[in-house]
């Protein structure tokens, strides 16, 4: 075998290895951006005006926050009809570790 062939061989490892690290790289970032996309649902508030009675029971808030988040929707009897944001209820993990 010559040195031009193990040159190529190198190479071509080389090319796969790289790809096969591109791809594990692009997983991660679609996994990672997932991550964010979902800690958004909980933490970016919503104004009143785009909640809608199908969305149910959720966290209300005031801003600036001086109190705890009422949980519940304006539909409710005990709506204290001040709060103007909400955001989403953390649900717990579906199969937590033991």
């Amino acid at each position: 075998m010559n040195n031009m062939t193990l040159i190529q061989q190198q190479l071509d490892s080389l090319t796969q290895q790289l790809k096969a690290a591109e791809s594990f790289h692009a997983v991660a970032i679609q996994q990672r951006r997932a991550a964010w996309e979902e800690l958004a649902l909980y933490r970016n508030p919503h104004p009143l005006s785009e909640w809608h009675e199908d969305d149910g029971c959720k966290l209300w808030w005031t801003f600036p926050v001086i109190e705890e988040p009422y949980m519940g929707s304006p539909l409710c009897s005990d709506w204290p009809g001040y709060h103007t944001h909400w955001t989403n209820i953390p649900l717990p993990i579906e199969d937590p570790p033991t």
